[in-house]
């Protein structure tokens, strides 16, 4: 593991501890249970095992699935950063580090037009193809739609996909920021 992999898993674990003795007295039994709650090694380990990566613009981002709402997954990384997949595109990310602001994506009702928006910047729509399946290999196969925006001088064009396994886990998900933008890249470290 990495150590700015282990700092985070540090992190996430120390706020974890934080949370479940919130609003107790500190009493001694009490230190000595939280003493009991914080991971050793193999623990930090085993926590690495549910592990994202979220990669955008050259930084790298270690994120963890926190909670699951029908199909949508929120995935929580250190210093308050929060990221929603809708099970198709990554929707909402707050807290990126930098100056980056809140980023909002989503699908017209009924339609195919997607839209991007991100604090600071105007929104952007793109017309998009409905989703198509590829395969590469039994382990390796998944699904890709393309959406392409005009601008006054070219086209531009938005991807959103998602990669599974031979079991059929997830293994990558890739969503444009924006019509001729940077990708925000979703992997499973383990």
């Amino acid at each position: 593991m990495t150590r700015r992999a282990a700092s985070v898993v540090s992190r996430l674990l120390s706020t974890a501890v934080f949370i479940l003795i919130a609003g107790c007295s500190a009493q001694f039994k009490q230190a000595e249970t939280v003493g009991r709650l914080l991971p050793d090694r193999a623990s930090a380990d085993a926590l690495m095992a549910y592990a994202w990566s979220l990669s955008f613009n050259g930084t790298e981002i270690v994120v963890f699935p926190v909670e699951a709402q029908g199909r949508r997954v929120l995935f929580s990384g250190a210093d308050g950063l929060r990221l929603t997949w809708d099970g198709e595109s990554i929707i909402v990310i707050e807290g990126m580090p930098g100056a980056f602001g809140r980023y909002e994506s989503g699908v017209e009702l009924g339609g195919n037009e997607r839209w991007y928006a991100q604090h600071g910047w105007a929104i952007q729509r793109a017309d998009c193809s409905l989703r198509r399946e590829w395969r590469l290999s039994e382990r390796q196969y998944g699904w890709r739609q393309e959406c392409f925006a005009r601008s006054p001088q070219r086209s531009l064009r938005a991807s959103h996909s998602v990669e599974f396994d031979g079991l059929g886990n997830i293994t990558r998900i890739e969503a444009s920021s924006r019509p001729g933008g940077a990708p925000f890249v979703l992997r499973r470290v383990n």
